[in-house]
Order: structure tokens, then sequence, then C-alpha cells
């Protein structure tokens, strides 16, 4: 048995009666006399005429209930639409990069996939440009932002800010000429986008006529903003604005997207506020109208279908005439014909509503209500019940409303044959039973509580997914005995297939939508990964849900290419604590296996028989393992880094296969990390190297005891330009100096030794701290460079003859001094701006340092942290400084660090110095 189902149970309105056991009792009528026959003929006239206008007015209510019905589906395949659109663009600012910009494959992948799925005609990338920007952007891109001029394009006059399209897709002849144009420019476009910024979501905008390719079109922007922003309010998002992604949507597009899920020869209308956006060949002259916001945009939509059905109108008529004309034997036949004629008829039309409310319900829930609400009117059933497995190991039991509106109520039980329904949904075969002797005899627990409760009559039948697997039971009762005749039978079963297509493209689509929300999630992971460790753990944690796979496992080539070194997940415990495992495969640098990879073939392997030669890979799915996908991880240079196994199992409950294009993309996604990671960390090992070897040797000091410490971000952004001195002045003063410099990598390493050479020679001559921060920028400054160099530094002169200190702060974070008592001052005062910017003298301060006191100074790397205030960190420092009973200078510098980093990740160097007055 299945170890859970979901039980939906609700009462449908019964369209007609219980069918009536045809065929029984019927005999030919006495012959009457001539005048007796004649009045009854004169009567089934009269009646027949009589129920054939009342059939006639029905049919004309009908068909308008119909429109309206079509007005309603039409709005809602639209908003289907725009919901399809607005969560595609969703997560487009997962394809801003941490520098602010959007590389173009990452674009095109992303804009790939939105086009694809939503029909959108085409996906620009448009970046908001400042005036003072507009001349890097364009080398940068490697065009020219333009405007619309008298006879084309033109190059753009002078703005405060501009909005060129830099990419788009699909690159066409007539898409490709319009990269460069400023859509600031037109003021349809940019009225579209202010107000999309405003919104901070999908914006449409008025028709746009002529556009691209002669017809009316709709325009679309979609803000993107800088990663990790807050955009609470307009004010911010205005500051985190980076730029849009926009694009067309193409009338005839729109239209068809509501042609497509109505009946033929439907006349349709759509206008936005009152200017036309799309029509039918032959636009509506009357019908229904609805109003529906889209995108920020009122649309109203008109349908005109004229579908009023006579046929069972004029089948009354005939069958009048022939009933009139006809006594006898005849006349009940005919009566027992136009009976079933009409049966049939209303089958038919039912099936085909359900199909069509099935067909534009939003979402599951909507799909039960419709089922259970109107899957029994053409079987005259008293209620209809559906049974979905859900895998949670019990069954939840939920009623449909008296009103017939939704599902209202749900309960746990668990799953067994003791019902038909069950029955049905374990051993995958229908059951049928008409009267309360045959449902006492297969079900004596619960037959009399049924019957009591008006279902004697019972068919259940499996609903099934593609593969043939079942994922659920339908249900119907009738409150009296039946006889399920094989006509009978087919209506049931055609019904049930109705409903199990619509359950299963509804499971599909979702299927689809959690595989690309994973693959978006994917792509983000690994757009902060640094590390091949980490990029290991992401891939396998993340990637079977993108790729549809039960497994991923990751492996990295080593530098000769002899050995494999795989990263996996055991099998299924995605979330191991522990995080992945590993192995190492031995492989043939110069093997086919390794030929087919270098050149970006993918492997396949078809079972377990193809994989004997590699047992650790068999290992991950054993006996299992139904196929495997070996993706090459392939780099800008075409070296293979390593590759990528999807692993699929037999009896899995991952139902998508994903296709080679979403196996491609993640490849390509993890081989651009893997290069991106090994290029950082080989820069960062190179700029740590070079910072070492800059870093001052402190020297031994009779009477003072000091230690310092140098940490490197713990990201691959770059070294940071973090010193500080120690020295000797010629008058027996020590002189202390914590700087930073502004900016990170080689050329703030560079600034650092010019910063550190001046400062340091300004202290040994100068004999006022004050007026150390003005002198050094003005010498700085007088190189004729024109970009902005400034760091912050805290200065010190201990005179150990007084027992005295005097320092300064140049923009630093206020140094701690920690008297014998154990107080702890914390000394903001004496502050001015950084160097490179103070012209002025900052106030010196001077203070009594007793033997026994311990002067702390750092850079600010060791007491910021994102999303938290400065003073939060300096209350965190404080508090360490003073609750370290140590006079050791290395204990307490190593106790600091570990109280205010607490091995988390840090984006800034910190530079730590401690002195002990003995």
């Amino acid at each position: 048995m299945h170890p859970n189902s979901r039980f939906v149970n609700g009462k449908s309105s019964t369209a007609g009666t219980d069918e009536q056991s045809a065929g029984d009792g019927w005999a030919l009528p006495r012959m009457f006399g001539r005048w007796m026959v004649l009045g009854i003929v004169v009567a089934i006239l009269a009646v027949g005429f009589g129920a054939t206008a009342v059939l006639y007015h029905q049919s004309e209510r009908e068909s308008e209930r119909e429109e309206a019905d079509l007005v309603q589906r039409s709005v809602r395949v639209l908003e289907a639409s725009s919901r399809a659109l607005t969560a595609a663009l969703a997560g487009a600012s997962a394809v801003i990069a941490p520098d602010g910009t959007v590389p173009r494959l990452t674009f095109n992948a992303f804009a790939k996939g939105t086009v694809s799925n939503t029909g959108v005609s085409v996906l620009a990338f448009v970046p908001l440009v400042l005036r003072a920007d507009r001349a890097a952007f364009e080398a940068r891109a490697g065009l020219t932002i333009t405007e619309r001029g008298a006879n084309g394009f033109i190059a753009a006059g002078e703005r405060d800010e501009y909005l060129p399209v830099q990419f788009v897709f699909p690159e066409t002849d007539s898409s490709r000429s319009v990269i460069g144009f400023d859509t600031g420019s037109d003021p349809n476009r940019l009225a579209t986008s202010n107000a999309a910024l405003v919104a901070g979501e999908l914006v449409f905008s008025p028709p746009i006529p002529g556009q691209p390719t002669g017809e009316t079109s709709v325009f679309f922007a979609q803000p993107l903003f800088a990663p990790g922003s807050v955009l609470d309010t307009v004010e911010q998002r205005d500051v985190a604005i980076v730029g849009f992604a926009s694009g067309l949507t193409a009338s005839s597009a729109i239209l068809k997207s509501v042609v497509d899920q109505i009946p033929s020869g439907s006349r349709v209308g759509i206008v936005d506020g009152g200017t036309p956006l799309a029509a039918t060949a032959s636009p509506p002259r009357t019908g229904h109208s609805a109003e529906f916001v889209q995108g920020g945009r009122m649309w109203t939509i008109t349908v005109e279908y004229d579908n009023a059905d006579h046929g069972a109108t004029w089948l009354m008529f005939l069958a009048t005439l022939v009933l009139a004309a006809s006594v006898g034997y005849f006349l009940l036949r005919n009566f027992r014909q136009t009976h079933e004629l009409r049966l049939a008829a209303t089958n038919v039309r039912e099936l085909g509503r359900l199909s069509e409310r099935l067909a534009t319900a939003g979402d599951r829930e909507q799909m039960l209500a419709t089922i259970l609400t109107h899957a029994g009117h053409m079987v005259g059933a008293r209620s209809v019940s559906i049974a979905m497995w859900s895998g949670d190991g019990d069954i939840t039991l939920s009623s449909l409303a008296a009103s017939g509106i939704g599902v209202a109520s749900s309960v746990q039980a668990p799953t067994d044959m003791s019902n038909p329904i069950g029955t049905a949904l374990v051993t995958d075969a229908p059951v049928y039973i008409g009267d309360g002797a045959a449902l006492r005899s297969a079900y004596p627990l619960i037959a009399q509580r049924r019957i009591d409760n008006g279902a004697e009559a019972v068919a259940a039948l499996p609903l099934h997914r593609a593969d043939g697997d079942v994922m659920g039971a339908i249900e119907w009762t009738w409150p009296r005995a039946r006889r399920l005749r094989a006509e009978l039978r087919s209506t049931l079963l055609t019904t049930a297939e109705v409903c199990q297509q619509s359950l299963y493209r509804d499971e599909v689509q979702q299927d689809r939508w959690r595989s690309a929300s994973a693959l978006s999630e994917l792509s983000q992971r690994l757009s902060v990964s640094r590390t091949l460790d980490q990029i290991a753990q992401i891939v396998v944690r993340h990637a079977s849900l993108a790729s549809g796979a039960d497994h991923v496992a990751v492996g990295f080539v080593n530098d000769i290419g002899n050995e494999l070194r795989v990263h996996h997940m055991p099998f299924g415990q995605l979330t191991a604590a522990d995080g992945p495992s590993s192995f190492t495969i031995g492989v043939d640098p110069g093997g086919a296996m390794m030929a087919m990879l270098k050149r970006g073939q993918p492997i396949r392997f078809d079972g377990t028989e193809e994989l004997r030669r590699f047992p650790e890979i068999l290992d991950l799915a054993g006996d299992r393992l139904r196929r495997a996908v070996c993706m090459p991880l392939i780099d800008a240079d075409g070296q293979l880094r390593g590759l990528i196994a999807f692993v699929y199992v037999t009896g899995s409950d991952l139902r998508l296969d994903a296709e080679a294009g979403r196996l491609d993309t993640i490849a390509d996604l993890t081989a651009q990390t893997v290069e991106r990671s090994l290029l950082y960390q080989h820069e960062h090992e190179l700029v740590v190297n070079l910072q070492r070897q800059t870093l001052a040797e402190l020297p031994d000091i009779t009477g003072l005891a000091i230690a310092a410490r140098y940490l490197p971000a713990s990201s691959l952004l770059g070294l940071g330009g973090d010193w500080y001195d120690v020295y000797v002045l010629d008058d027996g003063r020590i002189g202390v100096v914590v700087g930073d410099v502004a900016g990170h990598g080689i050329d703030a390493i560079a600034d650092m030794t010019e910063f550190r050479t001046t400062i340091s020679t300004l202290l040994r001559t100068s004999t006022h701290l004050g007026n150390l921060p003005s002198m050094s920028t003005a010498l700085l400054n007088d190189d004729d460079r024109s970009d902005l160099r400034f760091a912050t530094a805290g200065l010190m002169i201990i005179d150990q003859a007084d027992g005295s200190m005097r320092y300064i702060r140049a923009g630093h974070p206020p140094a701690m001094l920690r008297l014998p008592s154990g107080e702890v001052l914390v000394l903001e005062d004496g502050g001015g701006a950084p160097i490179g910017v103070e012209t002025h003298a900052v106030d010196e301060r001077k203070l009594r340092m007793p033997s026994g006191s311990i002067v702390l100074t750092y850079t600010d790397g060791l007491i910021e942290r994102r999303g938290e205030s400065i003073d939060v960190g300096l209350a965190r420092l404080a508090t360490a400084f003073g609750e370290c009973d140590s006079n050791d200078p290395d204990v307490i510098a190593d106790t600091i660090i570990a109280h205010c980093h607490g091995g988390r990740r840090t984006d800034d160097d910190t530079a730590v110095l401690v002195i002990v007055v003995q």
C-alpha cells in the first residue's frame, strides 16, 4: 500500500435524476379509437411545441451564461500570463554580479528561459547610466547611446540619466538595431520605467503602435536592484536601482493566448484605458465585458460568442412530430430514444464544460474544487470524492462546503482498503458497486454508515500519470441502487481521464516551476561561492531539484589530470550535517573518457552494467541506478576542470527529467564558478604574500611588551591597505601608527606604502601630532594625481619618562586604554578627517599611562559587521578587552580577535596592536 494520500471529498449538485432502467417493462400500448388518437396527437403537439419553446429559451440563456464564462476565463488566462511573466522576472536581479554589472552570458541564459516560458517578443537589459558615467559606459559596453532623430538613430543629447539598451534577446536584425537606444528618450517607455521603479515591480505601458514589426505592442519594465539592497521605500529603491529588464509583448501574442483557450469563432477585443490594444479579425459588436488590472494598467476585454445550441430544440420539435404521427409502440419507442439522445448530449456538453473549467483553473485547489462541483453532473451522482497521494504517511480528508465554493475542512486518517476509493487507489483497479447488498459484502465495516448517509451505489476509478503510475482516485456515489451499465462506465472512465489529464498537467507544471526556482537559487548561491569546497557543497545540495536528477555529484581534476576528486552527499541525505563526502578516482589523462570530456562532450551511462568499472560511482545509487549523465566542466580557455554527474534512479519521487539544455546550463554555471574561484584564489595568495612582506617587524623596547596581529579578509576580493608601525624616535619616545588605506588589492598596498612612508617621516620630525594629518595631505596630493586617495590612521607618542601618551585620530576608530584597575577608556576625542582629506590641524590629546596600563589600537575590520551599528562593535570590543584578565599582549590580541570575529567570514582586513606598559 502507498505510504499516504490526500483525500478530498465533496458533494456535487445533481443535474438530473438517476438513470432509469431503460428497457424494463416496455410494451406496445393498446390501440385507441380515432378520436382518442387525434386527441393524443393534439396533446402531444401542444406539449411538444411548448417544450420546444422552453428549450429554445433555455439554449439562449445558456449561450449568454457561456459568453459570460468565456469573458471570465479570458481574464484568468491574461492574468495567468501576467503572473507567469512576473514570476519569471522576479528572479531577474540574480543576473546582477556583485560589482553591479550584468554579464551578457548570464543575461542571455536568463532571457532565453523567460522568452521561451512567457511568450514575450523580446527581452532587453537596460542599465541606468548617469550623465557623468556615460563615456565610461559607452567605452565598456562598446556602444553609443542613441535616440530617435528625423532620419533614424542619432547620438543622444545631454540628459541627467540614460536608459540605454545594452543586451537584447533574441538578437534579430530588428532587435539589434535598438542596442544603445536610450529608452528614457521615449516618454512612454520612460513613464513606464519610472512607474516600475516607484512600484518596485513589473509595470506595463499603454499600447505602442508599430513596435517592433509594425503591429501594436505593450512595453514592460521590471526594476533590477543591487544585491542585498533594502527596498522598503521609493527612496531606497531609487538608490539601489541598477537598471531594468524591459521588453515587448506583441498584441497578436496577447490575443492568441486568449483565443487559444476559448471556442473558435469567438470575437474578442482588448482595450487599454480606451485605446484599442488587440482584436480578432471580426471585432465584437456586443457581448460581455470585464475590467481588470494588468501590469499596473486597466484593461477591458470584450467577448462575443454566439453559440446558442438549438440542437436539442430541433430534436424535440422533430420528436414531437414523430410522436404525433405515431401511436402505440412507435410513440413509446421514440420517447425512449429522445431520452437517450438528450442524456448523451448532456454528457458531452458537461464533459466539455468540465474540461474548459479545469483548463482555466488557477491552481491545484481550484482544480479539485471544480472536479468536486462539476464531475457528477453528467451521471447524476450525489457526491464526488478525490484521493491524491501526498507522501507524508496519512490521508488529508477534506470536504467541500455545502455552498460548493471550495474546500472547507480536513482531518488526518490512515490509508487502507476499507473503502472503495482506497481500494481503487491501492490496487490500481476500478471498483463498481450497484446496491447495498454488494456494498455490505465488499465493505461490511462502512456499508451501513454509507447507506444511511445516502451512498448506496458507488463507482471508484484510479487516476494515472502519463507513465502509468497511480497518482490518485476518484469516486462517485448515488443514493439508491443503480445498474452500472457499459454506457455509464464509459462516461465515468471518460470523466476520470479528463480529470487525470488536468491534474497531471498541473503536477508537471508545478515540477517545472520548482525546477526553475531551484535553478535560480543554485545560480544565486554559486555567484557568491569562493572556494572549490563551497562550490561542491552548493552543487550537491541544490542541483538535484534544478536538474530533475535524484543525485548530483561533482568532481574536480587535479593539476596533472590523473585524479578526479569526487564530492557527493550520502544518497537521500541532502541535508547531512557533515556536508558532502569525497573520494578520489584515478583516471587516464589520455583515455577515451577524458578525451570526450575535454572535447566538451557529455557521457551517458544507461543502467548499471556500463558503470561496473567505476564502483565508486555505482555505489552512489546501487542497483537502483537507471541512468547517469556526466557533463564536463570546461573553462573559458577550453581547459577541463572537472565534471558534474546527474544520477537518476528507478522508483524515484522526482518525476521531471530535465532537458539537456538545463543540464548544460548547470554545468556552465558550475564551470564558470570554478574558473572564477581559481582565479580569485590565485590573486588572493599573490596579494597576501605581498601584504605580509610589507608589514613591519616590531622593535624590542625596554619597559614595553608589544604584540601585533594581521588577518587578511576571508573573502577573495583582494587585500586591503592595513598597516601598523612602532619605532623609537630620536628623543627616546615611542611613535605608534595604525592605519587603513581605502581600497583593496595591489593598488591599495602600493598606496599604503606611500602613506606609511610619509607619515613615518613626518612623525619622526614633527613635534606636534595635530599638524601631521594636514602636512601628510599636502605632501600626498602634490604629485599631480587626479584620483582621490585617503587613509584613516591612529597616531600616538608614548613618553616613558613622564608616563604619558599623546594621540590623535585621523578618521580612525578610537583606540582603547585599560588602566591597572581594569577600567577601559575609549579614546573617542582627538578626532579629525582622514589623511588625504584633512587640511586643518587636529586637537592633540594627552593622558597618563601608569605602569600596568595596556593600549589597544586596531583597524575597522575588527569591529565592523554588515547590518550592525558601529557602536555595537565598539561595545563588544570594549567588553572583551576589559574581561581579558591577562597582561600578556599576545594572549590579549588572540582573545580579542576570537571574541570579535567568532570564526565568521569578514570582508575587510584586520590589524591589531597591543602595547603593555610594564
